[in-house]
């Protein structure tokens, strides 16, 4: 069974993925901050993990840098959630090492399309 990590502050964003994730055989963690998430990103070793930017303790985008430093996660697909539009971050994050990225509020059916893509 594939593992994603879900990387949001917002229960309800969290909530809804998870609950169509899980119907689609994947197993889902959520983090609420960026701490947790890298914790978890440790502990767990997600196949796939959907990252927001904005996030308590840790931003996202932190995340994503640590993730790229270690070897063990280094090639994880890492799918940014973010409600930023402005298209230097966007080339940042992918210059970074994002696998895709998506603009809050998605379509469901598009980042499952995506997170399918990838794992």
């Amino acid at each position: 069974m594939k593992r994603i990590l879900i990387a949001d502050d917002e229960p309800a964003i969290t909530g809804a993925l998870k609950s169509i994730l899980q119907r689609r055989a994947f197993h889902v963690s959520v983090a609420e901050d960026g701490e947790e998430a890298c914790r978890k990103i440790e502990d767990e070793n997600p196949d796939l993990v959907v990252l927001d930017l904005l996030m308590p303790k840790m931003s996202g985008e932190q995340v994503l840098k640590s993730m790229r430093l270690n070897l063990k996660t280094s090639e994880t697909p890492v799918i940014i959630s973010t409600a930023r539009r402005d298209i230097p971050t966007f080339a940042n994050l992918m210059s970074m090492g994002a696998t895709n990225y998506l603009m809050k509020p998605y379509n469901i059916r598009e980042l499952t399309s995506l997170i399918e893509s990838y794992i």
